[in-house]
């Protein structure tokens, strides 16, 4: 069983949110066909660093399995990245970050994935 985070999905990163919508669905179906737990965020701007805190929370307070942590959302080099590394310090012992239902709307031609360290228990998934 597994916790999935839809992370900063809302109308002002529609154009970056609209290319994913159907593979983050994909994952809310999965998560709930599987008896999963669903954590949607919106962090405000200043607050994107709170939401490892905010995750943390909610899986204690309900008592939700912490083994295994789905991650998919917005922007994979800024919001995404902060989370997966606000829950690894937290200590969750894998976090899997669901490459196709993520996006970015980085300016640069760098690749965004590039800037996820190799952390024990942190998986990149290609796909769900």
């Amino acid at each position: 069983m597994y916790t999935l985070v839809v992370n900063h999905m809302q109308g002002r990163t529609f154009d970056t949110v609209e290319p994913i919508v159907p593979q983050v669905l994909r994952e809310i179906r999965r998560a709930i066909a599987l008896g999963g737990a669903i954590v949607v965020l919106e962090p405000m701007v200043g607050w994107q660093d709170k939401s490892a805190d905010l995750v943390n929370l909610a899986v204690q307070a309900n008592e939700w399995t912490a083994d295994n942590i789905r991650v998919t959302g917005v922007n994979t080099n800024s919001c995404v990245f902060s989370l997966v590394l606000g829950l690894y310090r937290l200590g969750f012992p894998r976090i899997e970050v669901i490459q196709d239902a993520c996006n970015c709307r980085s300016s640069s031609d760098d690749d965004p994935w590039e800037r996820y360290p190799e952390l024990p228990g942190v998986v990149l998934l290609p796909t769900g």
